[in-house]
């Protein structure tokens, strides 16, 4: 018998297939790693996509507001505040007007803030509010 014939019990072990426990498990904690990352991905994905739609329906509001704003802005519109108003096509947003003093000492050109808040309105969560700044003329006819 030749000496690469012989077997010796150890050598007999290491031919055998398969995987011992220990490289399963290793193989199971970074596959739960790897999804683990993947799901958070997925949900902080889906939370700024959110985000992005609120700021979206908030800016498309502000410039509803302020077109409506700019349509009414005659010789007899009286320049009062607006304080938490709604508007039909944008239910659960919730909007101030504010105008600051006249820009340049007249009367014809005003600055116009507008506020736009969303989701529980006794919340000061200034990530759920969005401000925007327009200047309006006023109309002379």
């Amino acid at each position: 018998m030749r000496a690469s014939e012989i077997r010796t019990p150890h050598s007999a072990l290491r031919n055998r297939d398969g995987f011992t426990i220990i490289e399963i498990l290793l193989a199971i904690g970074i596959l739960a790693i790897g999804i683990t990352s993947v799901l958070f991905l997925f949900t902080m994905g889906t939370r700024s996509h959110q985000r992005a739609l609120d700021r979206t329906r908030a800016a498309m509001l502000a410039e509803t507001v302020a077109n409506q704003l700019q349509t009414d802005f005659g010789p007899a519109y009286a320049v009062n505040n607006i304080t938490n108003a709604t508007h039909p096509d944008f239910p659960g947003y919730h909007y101030s007007v504010t105008f600051p003093p006249p820009l340049y000492g007249g009367t014809s050109y005003y600055r116009v803030s507008i506020l736009v808040s969303w989701g529980d309105p006794n919340a000061s969560d200034a990530r759920n509010s969005q401000s925007y700044e327009t200047v309006l003329q006023r109309k002379s006819f």
